[in-house]
């Protein structure tokens, strides 16, 4: 894969941001957050807009301005991806401070590794966004009616 777009190496290759957005993704061309966010240094956002199938969290709601400049709903928590060490993370961090009942940081040293683990996040069976489910509806069901989320 070549790095069209970083010269450093913590840059999404083009063909990495391709390969999400051929499957209903959202990624920006350019990470998110700039190289000296103490976070997510040169971090990505991967969203999945509701009108992309896929795992989703039934009344989970959020939303996001797509390539186009146009508002779109999600339906599932984002992933963050960013490089660190020479080592891809990807994370899903939705308590403060965290980590929270369903956070998760996994890391990968390969790209199409990492790729292909995005992909299984929003689009398989997996340990980590169940757990995230089972994590949101625990929240949902604990507060009391007129303060849930919908």
């Amino acid at each position: 894969m070549s790095n069209d777009i970083g010269t450093d190496g913590t840059f999404l290759t083009r063909e990495s941001i391709e390969a999400l957005r051929a499957v209903g993704l959202h990624i920006g061309a350019e990470p998110f957050f700039d190289g000296n966010h103490v976070a997510y240094p040169n971090g990505y956002l991967v969203i999945k807009p509701t009108s992309t199938p896929g795992n989703h969290i039934s009344g989970w709601e959020a939303w996001f301005t797509n390539c186009r400049g146009m508002q779109e709903q999600s339906d599932a928590p984002s992933v963050t991806v960013y490089l660190k060490d020479k080592v891809w993370q990807y994370e899903v961090w939705e308590y403060t401070p965290g980590p929270g009942p369903g956070d998760f940081r996994r890391c990968v040293s390969d790209e199409r590794d990492l790729i292909e683990r995005l992909k299984e996040y929003f689009f398989s069976e997996n340990a980590d966004f169940e757990a995230l489910k089972t994590a949101q509806n625990t929240w949902r069901v604990a507060l009391p009616l007129e303060r849930q989320i919908k």
